[in-house]
């Protein structure tokens, strides 16, 4: 409990920071980073998913709907869980009435807080409906957006997080390595997808996408696998993430379906290149988005930088894409212990050319370690 603890320690003093008394935590990952909880329900917004109401050093409160109160009981670390019934639940030889999240949110604030208290709210997560009812409900409070702040917080990774980190990283460069075999003519890309996912799982760990994108469909950044074979004269793009006990880690290859030819080896020098001329600038108190630019400049450079049409990066942890995001115009500066993903990619359109790479490294104040350790090669070999 000595990490949970230092969590909320840091989360207060942002609180203090912010004249903060109390928040209401709406982004699923932030519940969980927080609460040990998580959900599939409230991920598009819906006014259905948990919230934790956390007052400014005090017991927090997790609020789920009744369908999830019984897991919440058995994995979430807080002792104050309610549930709320957004229809009658027939619970105890009787119906329960219909109760809003927001009903419930307000009534537990009102219990807990004055009447004037300044409440911190997560605007990019929370429905223009859902920020209208408590607004009605808690009229004399002031509301401020605080979006971000526990992804600041979450950024930075303890010593137990980044082993679940690692061992997510090994998970994905073992799936990769698993198909190597498999790159060749008259395979299909689901049969790829298959195999990693096998691999995976036997694993002990979990997978949020899988893109196998082979042939002219490698320009798609996000092309899901199809029934396509792979052919001689291919390149495959293959793209995943690895959830090892909550914690994430992404590993992205190119590949050739036979010869290597001389285009492809061209393009796919630029990416490695972007890639190292990133990685090269992790450090302690660099800005996101002078990292970015190490890749994007030299793509601009090389005549390429309008195939360039993702940012570089992000940072890893309990979700996909955690911050900090290696993007331009970010200020967000990269700190000691920050998982970060760098995935450079060009999208050649008109030459049914794209390659991107994608690794997880672990940044320190003496040195950047690559924890995805398959070879970066054109050719599927070790």
């Amino acid at each position: 409990m000595q990490m949970i603890e230092k969590r909320y320690a840091k989360v207060w003093q942002a609180m203090e920071e912010k004249g903060v008394e109390i928040l209401i935590i709406t982004h699923p990952t932030n519940v969980l980073y927080l609460s040990g909880f998580g959900t599939l329900l409230g991920r598009g917004f819906a006014p259905f998913g948990g919230v934790l109401i956390v007052p400014y050093k005090s017991s927090p409160t997790l609020i789920v709907p009744w369908i999830e109160y019984e897991v919440a009981q058995r994995e979430s670390f807080l002792e104050k869980i309610y549930y709320f019934t957004p229809y009658p639940i027939y619970i105890a030889n009787k119906f329960t009435q219909a109760q809003r999240r927001e009903e419930l949110i307000a009534q537990i604030i009102k219990e807990t807080c004055n009447n004037k208290t300044t409440i911190g709210i997560e605007k990019s997560f929370i429905s223009a409906a859902s920020y209208g009812v408590l607004k009605s409900l808690l009229t004399n409070c002031q509301f401020v957006d605080v979006s971000g702040l526990i992804e600041a917080i979450r950024s930075v990774k303890t010593e137990e997080e980044l082993i679940l980190i690692r061992r997510a990283a090994e998970i994905a460069t073992l799936a990769m390595r698993e198909v190597l075999s498999l790159i060749k003519p008259n395979v299909a890309e689901t049969t790829i997808a298959q195999r990693m996912v096998s691999t995976i799982y036997e694993n002990a760990a979990q997978f949020s996408h899988i893109v196998v994108a082979s042939g002219e469909r490698s320009i798609m950044p996000h092309g899901l696998p199809t029934a396509r074979k792979l052919k001689n004269g291919d390149l495959v793009v293959i793209d995943f993430g690895v959830l090892y006990q909550g914690y994430w880690a992404e590993l992205c290859r190119t590949f050739a379906v036979g010869d290597v030819r001389m285009r492809q080896q061209q393009i796919f020098n630029l990416v490695k290149e972007a890639q190292a001329r990133a990685a090269e600038t992790l450090r302690p108190g660099v800005k996101a988005s002078v990292v970015d630019a190490a890749a994007r400049e030299f793509f601009i450079e090389r005549g390429y930088g309008e195939f360039f049409i993702h940012s570089s990066g992000h940072g890893l942890g309990l979700g996909e894409g955690d911050a900090p995001f290696i993007a331009p115009g970010s200020d967000e500066l990269i700190q000691s212990n920050m998982a970060i993903s760098l995935e450079p990619g060009l999208y050649l359109n008109h030459e049914n050319i794209g390659i991107r790479l994608e690794d997880a490294f672990l940044v320190q104040e003496s040195r950047v370690e690559r924890l995805t350790s398959l070879p970066q090669t054109l050719q599927p070999c070790e």
